[in-house]
């Protein structure tokens, strides 16, 4: 009996993306062994993109124009959304400006189909364009309460949300959770979520290319000011605590979250350097609210 070929949603978020969008949508559409569904989702009823897209005449292709402006987060949430109930097994998020190998879907379901309770697989990521950096995390696995400390502590580039993962798991773990610090690393926060749905798990080849231009929304971020990145961070990593400190069953694991997400603000360190007395005050307010959780 032939197995089933495995059906992919790859979402698709877009805005202003005519100078990148056609080799990104050639680059899904070229995935070896397993059937795919595209979902692009353009935002601000951007014509010039959607146009990029029509083009293709592909029936695996289905783009939303979304007539107001939703931000990367609302355009994702919802994109992904439409990918994962669209009776496919597997979704994936991929951005309208990145590229993934022609195996890169196959070989990252058969990661997931080898290790049952795999919430997210995911390859290493290579950059093009203006950086080059190669970017890998490790597999996180264990317990539940084990995985969120291990994302706490350590994970602070968001390679597993541009992995796949079952489609119930997308749905389970929506919405990506925005913020008033114009979203900042809402892509992390979002991996709580995930990881506390099941295993993370690596495929050590770069299947996935991220490109680094001007305009990427991570190469925004570096461009703030240090007080507008430093309230940046802290907003995050309260979104994290939140977001972990939910899933705690026990006082036990309540502790554990506090002193990971405690470990969390120490990553302020080699991003900023020594603290003036007014940022101490705030990280020290930060510390005192999560403490309120024991």
């Amino acid at each position: 009996m032939t197995r089933k070929r495995a059906t992919i949603g790859i979402a698709v978020p877009a805005w202003r993306a005519t100078a990148f969008i056609a080799e990104t949508l050639r680059s899904a559409l070229d995935q070896k062994n397993v059937d795919i569904r595209i979902q692009v989702g353009v935002d601000g009823g951007d014509a010039a993109t959607a146009d990029r897209c029509d083009a293709f005449q592909d029936s695996r292709i289905a783009v939303r124009i979304r007539p107001d402006r939703l931000g990367w987060v609302g355009n994702s949430n919802a994109t992904l959304y439409e990918a994962a109930r669209s009776g496919v097994d597997y979704a994936t998020i991929l951005p309208h400006d990145d590229l993934i190998a022609p195996d890169y879907c196959a070989r990252l379901v058969a990661e997931i189909e080898e290790h049952p309770g795999t919430a997210v697989a995911y390859s290493d990521i290579l950059g093009f364009g203006e950086s080059t950096i190669r970017m890998e995390q490790p597999s996180a696995l264990g317990s539940r309460i084990e995985r969120l400390e291990w994302l706490l502590r350590h994970q602070m580039i968001a390679i597993a949300y541009r992995g796949i993962m079952p489609a119930e798991i997308a749905l389970q773990s929506l919405p990506i959770p925005a913020n008033a610090a114009d979203d900042y690393a809402a892509d992390t926060a979002w991996m709580v979520r995930q990881i506390a749905q099941g295993e993370f798990r690596r495929v050590p080849d770069a299947l996935y290319l991220k490109r680094y231009h001007a305009d990427n929304t991570h190469s925004r971020w570096q461009t703030w000011n240090r007080g507008k990145r430093f309230e940046a961070f802290l907003v995050h990593c309260r979104a994290c605590f939140e977001e972990a400190v939910a899933f705690a069953e026990t006082a036990n694991d309540r502790g554990r979250i506090v002193q990971a997400s405690m470990a969390r603000l120490d990553h302020m360190r080699p991003l900023f350097g020594a603290l003036g007395h007014a940022e101490q005050m705030q990280r020290a307010e930060l510390e005192n609210m999560m403490l309120d959780a024991l």
